[in-house]
């Protein structure tokens, strides 16, 4: 910091008393650094300018009116918030997160001179929706495991039933803000692996182009190199809560089957299976028929299901993907 300021002054014809500058002691500054101690500083991780007064109102009301709450502004979207009691102080430490206008303010103590550094303020509470796990999955234990990809599981939510878009689980994680947001990850148990997305609730603004939290797409200095980069749009609003928009991924996935064969019975030369046939991007199941002869590829009926018909056109790979056609509502 101090060469940039010798730097700037070079630019300068300063006078000898300009130059000469003045010495600060402890002691001078210990009564100011007193009233410090104790209070919040919030940074609004965006591009947007928040005005003072708003930022004001908005925490008083999300916080519940804390007694002679104190709000200073010390630079753009930076805030400083003293308390008069330590329990709402607490309180809203821990609390989160906090959205202003589809901007995050992330809340810390107060530490001398951290407030410039934007790396303080990186890392942010949201919640997110686990969608594609299996029922059966869903659990406390599996979303802390899942949510390893984020910095740190404060909660996990299993909701007692599924609404029209389906059933899924939701975990408070904090959020690194200035890497992309995670769009999912895949989940194993045993020899069964599944795509699992993320939908983030009351998502802020964020850029379709390099899926960072806080400017849009205008904004971004991403250079984005076409004849490089995938077809496909790498991000998009689908990763908000409550948008019905199917991602790439899912759509992709959707020719893709998760295959189960079960013998029911057996002879010299043939062997009756029943195949338990699961879309990657549903919970739903049906149930296909067949006969294989021999050993070789089986010959089959269709079984019309709740969300569809199956048919099978691709080469069986053993007991893993089977690559077919679909027809039908999925």
């Amino acid at each position: 910091m101090e060469e940039v300021l010798v730097s700037a002054l070079k630019r300068f014809d300063l006078s000898e008393t300009e130059v000469e500058g003045i010495d600060l002691e402890d002691e001078d500054v210990e009564l100011s650094i007193q009233d410090c101690r104790g209070s919040l500083v919030g940074r609004i991780m965006g591009d947007k300018i928040a005005n003072f007064t708003r930022v004001k109102y908005f925490t008083n009301h999300v916080w519940g009116y804390p007694r002679n709450l104190r709000v200073t502004e010390i630079g753009p979207n930076v805030f400083q918030f003293q308390f008069e009691k330590e329990a709402e102080r607490e309180r809203v430490l821990r609390g989160g997160p906090w959205i202003l206008d589809n901007q995050v303010l992330v809340i810390r103590e107060w530490n001398a001179g951290f407030e410039k550094k934007i790396e303080c303020f990186r890392f942010s509470p949201l919640w997110i929706q686990i969608w594609n796990l299996p029922t059966h999955w869903m659990s406390s234990a599996a979303g802390v495991k899942i949510g390893r990809v984020f910095r740190n599981v404060k909660e996990v939510i299993i909701p007692p039933g599924g609404g029209k878009e389906g059933r899924h689980m939701k975990i408070l994680a904090e959020v690194d803000l200035l890497r992309p947001l995670i769009r999912g990850t895949t989940v194993k148990l045993n020899e069964e692996v599944v795509w699992v997305e993320f939908k983030y609730e009351r998502c802020p603004d964020f850029c379709y182009k390099c899926g960072i939290i806080g400017h849009g797409d205008k904004a971004c200095k991403l250079e984005m190199n076409l004849k490089q980069t995938h077809k496909e749009a790498q991000f998009g609003p689908w990763m908000r809560a409550g948008n019905i928009m199917l991602s790439p991924i899912r759509e992709g996935l959707g020719k893709e089957m998760v295959v189960k064969n079960h013998t029911i019975g057996q002879g010299e030369d043939r062997v009756q299976t029943v195949r338990t046939t699961e879309g990657l991007d549903s919970g739903k199941q049906i149930e296909k028929r067949g006969i294989t002869e021999g050993g070789g590829k089986g010959v089959g009926e269709e079984k019309e299901g709740k969300i569809g018909k199956v048919r099978d056109k691709g080469e069986e790979i053993g007991e893993g993907i089977v690559r077919g056609e679909r027809e039908g509502g999925f």
